[in-house]
């Protein structure tokens, strides 16, 4: 078996290994190096690693292991490998996936390279068309916490007697526990599959038509009879010959018409369509990438909420009939679940991504009609707005979340980044130093208060943003205009008698006046100067050399001007809805 550990060995099949790690660009294991960081050494890497295994020095690093909710009040465990580990456990699944395959029956379709969770539906939909029409529905009681390490190196040794091949799978599936495979492994869905085939091929029989996808299965039958016969039988293998349990609050003896779910997938008497898990693992991804669109344009975030739900309808095959049926289904969900607002939120993003702006806008302002004081909910409406070209519904939206909870960051750099495109930049810089104090990583917000401080001219203060965008993000370095230093700006020509008339007019309260400040974080204010405001100061300011501020209240409490600040209003806004010419008429008017 010494051609074996050659094969896996070998630095072609490591390199092999290598495209398929660097392809799925997973995260870091717990030694940090990712997947750039091991490609900037590769050669050298790859070398090391075989030389490793060749001298027996190998030792899988700790998993790296985080929670993540299942369900209600469910957790499971994730573990991520370091990417060294995950290089030599793929080399030595290449090699060793064809060996077992070819021994592995037809009713497994998990993890296999020429099968698929469409052919197991499609074993499912035959079985029933031929008059199978009773079901044992169930699944295995957490199957890789169970999985009983002796039995499974038994059993992988039957094939591969190469003691140097089973030492490292040994040390593959090493845990604390004394029972148990990591999920996460690139082994563990070769291994389960070699763990299971004892009992698919006891499964297998003439009468009733078994199909199994990981560690879930379905059994159809002839008679209720004959259901409670296979179960039986499914329940003594693995009990008795890989320590295993069914799961009993998911297993049941079921008539077809009654209704099973397989693979996500709900099947009847009428058919199949998506089961209302899936809609609901839909739903927490739309609801989740739309939590997480800090920094995102709109457009990214548009195309991030298209690929979700196209992978979705193209996992269930849906065609233009099938999204109107599916369209259906989530209004009969709207309708009698209690999370409509989720819902809503789900429909919005399945009419923007066919195309259907006028749908999405209808689902939204359903949906916005439910009372909530959640931040969050506000937020995920603002962003949903952005997505359809509606910035001042969107900024009413963050403003709201805002309100609900002031250290909204996401919504603070919202709607900065929004007066910014507008060109109210003083309103922008309140809003983007706000996100930065609530977040000083926040990168895309420092990046964004750059370039309101270079509109507002504040070059220097910009330049230090950008900066510090540069530090937090290394990546937004190419979005970072580079800053020139600006040649002076001609002196302002002016004439004794003007400035007279200036200070005539815009003296403001005796014996003080204000000048500005902007800090490293682009905040800025005005400081008191505790002195009669004179001419020199005055042209300090026109000169620009620094921004002087008045208090126009006197002491005898009179003004010698008034400002009028005209807003519009939000009814006005929503009425002319995304109109831009519009929106000019009215900002015309105010002006």
């Amino acid at each position: 078996m010494q051609e074996l550990w050659e094969s896996i060995c070998c630095e072609s099949n490591f390199r092999q290994a290598w495209m398929r790690v660097k392809s799925n660009m997973g995260a870091p294991g717990i030694d940090k190096v990712s997947v750039t960081d091991f490609e900037a050494n590769l050669s050298e890497n790859l070398s090391l690693l075989i030389n490793i295994l060749n001298q027996n020095a190998y030792q899988p690093l700790p998993l790296l292991t985080f929670e993540v909710d299942k369900s209600e009040n469910r957790k499971r465990t994730l573990s991520i490998p370091a990417i060294r580990d995950r290089v030599i456990q793929t080399a030595f699944l290449l090699i060793l996936q064809p060996l077992f395959d070819k021994d592995f029956l037809d009713c497994s379709y998990g993890y296999r390279p020429s099968m698929s969770a469409h052919g197991a539906i499609k074993r499912i939909e035959k079985g029933i068309r031929n008059g199978k029409r009773w079901v044992v529905d169930t699944d295995i009681e957490a199957f890789f916490d169970s999985v009983d390490k002796e039995i499974l190196i038994k059993l992988f040794s039957e094939k591969v007697s190469d003691v140097q091949v089973v030492e490292i799978i040994k040390r593959c599936i090493e845990t604390q526990n004394e029972k148990g495979i990591p999920q996460g492994s690139s082994l563990s869905p070769l291994l389960s599959n070699i763990y299971l085939h004892t009992l698919d091929s006891q499964m297998i029989s003439d009468t009733w038509i078994y199909t199994r996808f990981a560690d879930d299965f379905v059994i159809l039958c002839n008679s209720s009879a004959e259901a409670g016969q296979a179960l039986g039988k499914a329940r003594e293998i693995l009990q008795n010959q890989i320590l295993l349990r069914v799961k009993e609050s998911k297993t049941r003896i079921c008539q077809v018409k009654e209704g099973f779910v397989f693979l996500g997938y709900r099947f009847t008497d009428g058919g199949k369509y998506p089961a209302s898990k899936a809609f609901d693992n839909l739903k927490q991804k739309v609801y989740k990438e739309i939590s997480d669109s800090k920094g995102k344009s709109k457009e990214d975030m548009q195309d991030k909420i298209k690929s979700i739900i196209r992978g979705w309808q193209n996992y269930f095959k849906l065609e233009a009939q099938d999204r109107i049926e599916l369209m259906k289904q989530l209004d009969a969900m709207i309708s009698s679940q209690t999370d409509s607002v989720p819902s809503y939120i789900l429909k919005a993003a399945l009419c923007i991504e066919g195309g259907d702006n006028d749908g999405a806008l209808d689902a939204i302002s359903h949906g916005i009609e439910i009372p909530t004081d959640d931040p969050e909910i506000h937020y995920q409406w603002g962003s949903l707005y952005d997505t359809l070209g509606l910035s001042p519904q969107a900024r009413d939206e963050y403003y709201s979340a805002l309100r609900f909870n002031p250290t909204h960051k996401e919504s603070a750099y919202s709607i900065g980044l929004s007066h910014l495109k507008d060109g109210d930049i003083e309103k922008s810089l309140r809003f983007l130093q706000k996100a930065v104090q609530l977040d000083p990583d926040f990168a895309e917000a420092h990046l964004a208060l750059g370039k309101a401080l270079e509109s507002w001219g504040l070059s220097g203060a910009a330049k230090k943003a950008f900066k510090q965008a540069r530090e937090l993000d290394p990546e937004l370095q190419i979005q970072v205009p580079i800053l020139e230093d600006k040649e002076p700006a001609k002196p302002f020509q002016y004439t004794k008698d003007d400035m007279q008339l200036f200070m005539s007019l815009f003296s403001g309260r005796e014996g003080v006046f204000a000048t500005q400040w902007v800090n490293s974080a682009g905040k800025n204010g005005y400081t008191p100067v505790y002195n009669p405001l004179s001419e020199d100061h005055v042209e300090t300011h026109l000169s620009g050399k620094e921004t002087l501020g008045l208090y126009m209240l006197r002491s005898d409490n009179t003004v010698r001007f008034g400002v009028i600040d005209i807003d519009i209003t939000k009814a006005i806004l929503q009425e002319v809805g995304g109109d831009q010419d519009k929106l000019d008429e009215w900002n015309h008017i105010v002006a």
